[in-house]
This record gives C-alpha cells, sequence and structure tokens, in this order.
C-alpha cells in the first residue's frame, strides 16, 4: 500500500473544510484534482473516506480513522523538519494555541503580547473555543498546545496529556446593583455541559437555588453586561466581576482551574514552553 504525504494533507485539508471547493481554493489546486486524489486514495485504501451531506464532505468511520493518522503523520513531519533545523533554537517555526474565552479576554493577552516581542519571528495562530473541544483539538494534532479549564486532575490520561496549572480563579455571584445580594429569578450562566457550568451548576445547588436561565453564553463579558442591564443574575470570574463598581458583587460559589494543557508523547518544543513560562510568570505576578 503507498500513498503521499500530499494525499494525507488533502485529506486533512477537506477535513477542516468541509467542501471540496473551499479545501482545493486553500490549497491551490483546482477541484477536479483534488477530487481524483482522493479517490485515488480511497482506490489504495481500499476504504470509502467521505459521504457526501449536501456540498459538505463528511467522514465516514475509516475516513475518521485515516484522517486521524493523517494530521499525526503531518505534524509529526514538521516537528522533524524544525528539530533539524541547526539555527533554530525555538525562535522560528510556528506555535497554534487553543485557549478558551476567558483566556483570550482577560487572562493571557499579556503573556501572549511579551510572546509575540521576544520571538517576533514565530507564526502564531490561535483558536478560540470550548475546554473539550480544544482537548480534541489537541489530541487529535490540530493545535499545539490549549489553555482550558482543568478538569479533575484523576479524569486526566497522564499517557496522553501533560497538565500545568497557570492559574485558580474564584467564580462569584453577581447581581444587578439594584438588587443588592438578593438574586434575580432570571439567571444569565455558562452554556450546559461546560466544565465551567458544571463547577457552577453545583455551587448553586450547595446553596439551595433554582436558578430560571434565560440566556447561555461563554463570554464572561456578555454574561456581566446582561447583569449590568439589571436583565439577570450570573455567575463570573472574579476578574470580570470586579472591573467597575457598577454591579453587586456577592459571594464565592466555585472555583476553576485554568492549565495549560500538552500531548504527553510530544518531543520538547521550546516554543509551548516559553509561553507556558510567561503565563506563569505574569500570573504569579500578579
Amino acid at each position: 500500500m503507498e500513498f503521499s504525504s500530499k494525499q494525507l494533507l488533502y485529506l486533512s485539508t477537506i477535513d477542516k473544510k468541509n467542501t471540496l471547493a473551499a479545501a482545493a481554493d486553500e490549497l491551490q489546486i483546482t477541484q477536479p484534482a483534488l477530487s481524483f486524489a482522493i479517490i485515488e486514495l480511497e482506490r489504495k485504501l481500499g476504504v470509502q473516506l467521505f459521504e457526501k451531506k449536501g456540498r459538505r464532505k463528511i467522514l465516514t468511520p475509516s475516513g475518521q480513522l485515516v484522517t486521524k493518522f493523517a494530521n499525526e503523520t503531518l505534524y509529526r513531519a514538521g516537528e522533524l523538519s524544525e528539530l533539524l533545523s541547526i539555527d533554530n533554537q525555538g525562535n522560528e517555526g510556528s506555535l497554534r494555541v487553543g485557549m478558551i474565552d476567558a483566556a483570550s479576554l482577560y487572562l493571557l493577552p499579556t503573556a501572549i503580547k511579551a510572546f509575540k516581542t521576544e520571538t517576533p519571528n514565530i507564526k502564531l495562530y490561535i483558536t478560540v473555543n470550548d475546554s473539550d473541544t480544544l482537548t480534541e483539538q489537541l489530541q487529535n494534532f490540530e493545535i499545539d498546545i490549549a489553555f482550558v479549564v482543568s478538569k479533575d486532575e484523576n479524569n486526566l490520561d497522564n499517557s496522553k496529556l501533560v497538565s500545568t496549572l497557570i492559574l485558580e480563579e474564584s467564580l462569584v455571584l453577581c447581581n444587578p446593583i439594584l438588587n443588592g445580594k438578593h438574586p434575580m429569578t432570571e439567571w444569565a450562566l455558562y452554556p450546559e455541559k461546560s466544565r465551567t457550568r458544571a463547577l457552577i451548576d453545583e455551587g448553586i445547588q450547595a446553596l439551595g437555588l433554582e436558578p430560571n436561565t434565560i440566556i447561555q453564553s461563554s463570554n464572561p463579558q456578555i454574561l456581566r453586561q446582561l447583569v449590568l442591564l439589571g436583565l439577570a443574575t450570573s455567575i463570573l470570574p472574579e476578574q470580570v466581576a470586579k472591573e467597575n463598581n457598577n454591579i453587586y458583587v456577592g459571594k464565592e460559589i466555585a472555583r476553576r482551574r485554568i492549565t495549560a494543557l500538552r500531548r504527553a508523547n510530544s518531543p520538547f518544543d521550546p516554543k509551548a514552553s516559553s509561553l507556558i513560562a510567561l503565563a506563569l510568570q505574569v500570573y504569579n505576578n500578579v
């Protein structure tokens, strides 16, 4: 069985772009040429990789397996190229960083700015998503490092992921200023099934409260604005809650840990280590 790295790249790109047209545009080849390359790869592998759903190309179970292999192979090839570069001591190349909304809004900007100043020749690519999605993207070799809300350490697969604690923050009750310490009936909270929401729900239940959640958002500044407008009660990171004095900030409801995740089996990457070190430096000095 023979196939080329170019075919693996084509497969990975179609998966990311969802349509042949978008993938062909990204790869700067014609759509018929891309389609032929995938048909040829399917012939060599003896499996169907995609099925059509409207204009989108959806991976079959076999396609998912091959794509995971393709992503890892392409990533490993890039790692090898950087490791073999004599002049590269972590000052060149690229770094793909995934982060939750909170990290992009107020947790990491200072560290990112310092990283860009210290390593101007590194291309930095940033993806913002929820913790579960970012963890999956990390394991699928789509990003190099993920700043996420930590799961219970007992549930972390240490054979696949390495976790570095960046900070622990308080999540506090926030009410419209006119309500004082008394929560409203209507609440604005983080999305259901998110890691932060699980922590919040546990804290709310411990207080015996039964909120009517009318709005959900992973962006804490949007949640805070709804409190500021007098539309809802919320639970917010303390740093966001205390941006000014226009809302009532009450007791701590829960605590969450923000960690940096990397793949356990990846070779040492000075770029990722530098960013983690800068993040730790920023928050240890706060």
